[in-house]
């Protein structure tokens, strides 16, 4: 019996794991092939002007590709390009209101943006921070559409700043557009996905 299950009457749920593959295994499932990797330079412009200690810092994005190279796995990856996303993609997860103020931080001076910045928890917002979002959320969405229609196995988009904990109308932790909940959307939308 795996580990998780239970038996009948135990109190025990049981727990049914997916099984642990090589990377032979890998290799040979399904006509999706390879794992795509999406990357910009872009994804280190977005930096905090007033505090360069900042833990969410452009050093995050370039460690993890130095990594890759080192462990020689680059060539393994399929080369996704970036792309910027939508307004209506955007919209799929933040308000309109919400949207036009991040776009408007582009021509904010650095005084506006450190105001803005600290109405929020744990983020700061760049000039540049706008686009660089707008970049990696269509970053992610180039995956999800690669991997749902069967073109890739599976991807990883190495962008930042992270998006997972944005909501619908505020940047929070480190997050201004929720890249994640979007990409969620954007698969029920584009792809029918159920859930």
């Amino acid at each position: 019996m795996q580990s998780g299950s239970g038996s009948p009457g135990s109190g025990k749920k049981s727990v049914r794991r997916s099984p642990r593959l090589s990377p032979q295994d890998l290799s040979s499932q399904s006509a999706a092939r390879g794992t795509g990797l999406v990357y910009s330079e872009i994804f280190t412009h977005h930096k905090n002007l007033w505090d360069s200690s900042h833990p969410e810092c452009p050093d995050r994005v370039t460690s993890i590709m130095e990594e890759l190279q080192r462990q020689e796995l680059l060539s393994h990856c399929v080369t996704v390009e970036p792309r910027e996303a939508a307004e209506e993609e955007l919209l799929l997860s933040h308000t309109k209101q919400y949207v036009d103020l991040m776009r408007s931080t582009q021509t904010m001076t650095e005084s506006e943006l450190q105001t803005l910045s600290e109405k929020y928890d744990s983020v700061y917002i760049h000039p540049e921070s706008f686009q660089v979002c707008v970049k990696g959320v269509g970053s992610v969405l180039q995956l999800v559409d690669q991997v749902m229609t069967s073109e890739l196995r599976n991807g990883f988009a190495v962008v930042r700043p992270p998006g997972h904990h944005a909501q619908s109308d505020m940047s929070n932790g480190y997050c201004i557009f929720n890249n994640v909940a979007i990409a969620a959307r954007y698969a029920q939308t584009r792809h029918a996905v159920r859930r």
